[in-house]
């Protein structure tokens, strides 16, 4: 019996160091496009009351007038209804990991736009100027 649990600790550990190690990886944009988008969608909802802790002060950010910059809604936290008040009625969702609460998007009207895009690496500086 003590060899047994000792065997499943001992996977434990290996399958908890394995995850960090993936997940340091993907923080550090080493793994390729289709790890990384692999990686995104394991971690993205264990990891998402650390972001959520981060930036619960600043979960939206109103760019302008017309542009509000957020991380993602939570329904059962009330950010779609948040969103409506605000007066957003198009969302652009860029997540690879995340397709977005749709039906509830549709339910209060807001149109989504989803452009999967996998974050495996940054992105130099003279790309953005470009974009812009």
């Amino acid at each position: 019996m003590l060899e047994t649990l000792a065997n499943m600790a001992l996977g434990a550990a290996v399958v908890v160091a394995a995850l960090a190690v993936v997940y340091v990886a993907f923080q550090l944009h080493l793994l390729p496009r289709p790890l990384a988008s692999i990686a995104g969608k394991l971690f993205i909802f264990p990891m998402w009351p650390f972001t959520y802790l981060a930036r619960r002060s600043n979960y939206y950010t109103e760019i302008d007038d017309t542009v509000i910059l957020g991380a993602i809604p939570i329904v059962w936290m009330g950010h779609v209804s948040q969103m409506v008040s605000l007066g957003v009625r198009g969302v652009v969702n860029v997540c690879d990991e995340y397709g977005g609460p749709i039906a509830t998007y549709k339910k209060r009207g807001i149109a989504q736009l989803h452009i999967p895009t996998v974050v495996c690496r940054t992105y130099r500086d003279d790309y953005v100027d470009i974009i812009a």
